[in-house]
Parts: C-alpha cells; sequence; structure tokens
C-alpha cells in the first residue's frame, strides 16, 4: 500500500495501557510510513507530547490510568487544541461517546476492528488536524497583513511617508542634519525600509510589506547601516528621533 503522505511523514502517537495491542498497532502504522511513538499512561502521554516534535494525531484509549474520565482528552484539548484525537477503547459506553463529540473527536474506534478501519481514521484525522494548522497559519498571515496595511495607511495619513520631491524620503523626520544629509544617498528600496524601521516596524512585518524576503530585509540594512554610518538599529533609530 502507498504510503498516506509522500511529502511529509506524519507523526502519530499512540496512549494505550495494553502491551499487546500498543506494539502491534504502531508496528503496523509504522510500516504504513508514519512516524510512531508510545505511551502506557496519561501522565507519559502528556510528557512526550511536551518534549517531542509536533504530532499530527494522537490515538488514546479511554481505560488507561489518567484517562478513566477523559482526563488527559481534557488537557491535550487545553494545550494543543489543534492535535486531532482518536478514541480507542475496548469497553464503549454512551457516556463516552457523547464526551468524545463534545471534545471534537475525529473518531471513536471499538477493540477490535480492522486495520483498513484504522488506517482511514488515521488517514482522515492526520488530514484533518493538517488544514486545521494551514488554516491558522492564514488566519494569523492575514492579521499581519492587516496591521501592516493599517500602519501603512496611518503613515500616510500623518504624512510620515509619500515624499514630495527633494525630501529625504524618511518622512521629513531626521532631524539630524549629518542624516538628512547622508540619506540622500540611499535607494528608494532603502528609503522604504528606513522609514518602515522609523514606524516601528519589524523585519519580518517589513518584509511582507514590501513582497521581500526576510534575508533581503537584513542585507538593505547593512546597506543602510553603512551609508548612514551608524552601527546599529538602537544608534540609527535614536538618530531619527
Amino acid at each position: 500500500m502507498a504510503r498516506p503522505f509522500d511529502s511529509t511523514t506524519a507523526r502519530v502517537l499512540l496512549a494505550d495501557d495494553e502491551d499487546t495491542f500498543l506494539l502491534s498497532t504502531a508496528e503496523v502504522l509504522r510500516q504504513e510510513g508514519y512516524v510512531v511513538e508510545v505511551a502506557r499512561n496519561a501522565a507519559e502521554a502528556l510528557e512526550v507530547l511536551r518534549t517531542s516534535e509536533p504530532f499530527d494525531l494522537l490515538a488514546v484509549d479511554i481505560n488507561m490510568p489518567g484517562n478513566l474520565d477523559l482526563e488527559l482528552l481534557h488537557e491535550v484539548k487545553k494545550a494543543f487544541p489543534l492535535l486531532p484525537l482518536v478514541i480507542v477503547t475496548g469497553f464503549p459506553s454512551v457516556s463516552t461517546a457523547v464526551s468524545a463529540l463534545r471534545l471534537s473527536v475525529v473518531d471513536y474506534l471499538t477493540k477490535p476492528f480492522e486495520m483498513a478501519q484504522l488506517f482511514e481514521t488515521v488517514r482522515r484525522a492526520v488530514a484533518r488536524g493538517r488544514a486545521a494548522r494551514a488554516a491558522a497559519r492564514v488566519r494569523r498571515d492575514v492579521a499581519a497583513w492587516v496591521g501592516t496595511l493599517q500602519s501603512f495607511e496611518g503613515a500616510i495619513a500623518e504624512g510620515l511617508v509619500g515624499s514630495e520631491p527633494g525630501d529625504d524620503g524618511i518622512g521629513g523626520r531626521a532631524r539630524d542634519p549629518d542624516l538628512r544629509r547622508l540619506a540622500a544617498s540611499l535607494s528608494v528600496r532603502e528609503r522604504e525600509i528606513l522609514d518602515a524601521m522609523g514606524r516601528g516596524q519589524r523585519v519580518a512585518a517589513i518584509a511582507r510589506m514590501l513582497q521581500i524576503s526576510p534575508h533581503t530585509v537584513r542585507n538593505h540594512l547593512k546597506s543602510i547601516f553603512r551609508k548612514l554610518e551608524v552601527h546599529s538599529q538602537v544608534e540609527l533609530l535614536g538618530r531619527l528621533r
């Protein structure tokens, strides 16, 4: 069978106090191409989650030390809200099924189950988790772009950007005559970066605003420092003010 994810190997944490099931299931999933770690109780599972690389899925037994009342699932949902959860149990009940729904558990597997069912559940859960994390990244990026746009619009309204011919290109805020003289040697892009820095923008935000890489921003900063005869961002901002 083809590996479920060819581009990035998915990481699965299995938590179960039944060694035979735990080890055999872990081995079967490894044969499918997953990276699998195991835990035998709730405390061990939490420790692995907190100290290892991020996981794409947690499959957890209900009747396991530290999880008899779904304590582990509640802890995981608080600490890792985007981590998909799958319940595996040999003792299904209506109450645990209802609790699983409230916790947005991806699936509820009852032992014994077919391996095909396990593979499909894991594949679907991992895909769901990755989609949720991608959506969260998009929301963060959009929020950052909105913040940058608002800052830029505010700077325009205050006359800090949009230089007139003959202006020094840094919003006229440099009160140091020597700095204003040296600023004449800056390129248009360097002036844009300097203006953004003067408005408190960080390298990552400047890179997003100008649609260039942070590495390119840093290279421009080195050129700016050299042309303006300063040795640090702190010194530069102090002279701008």
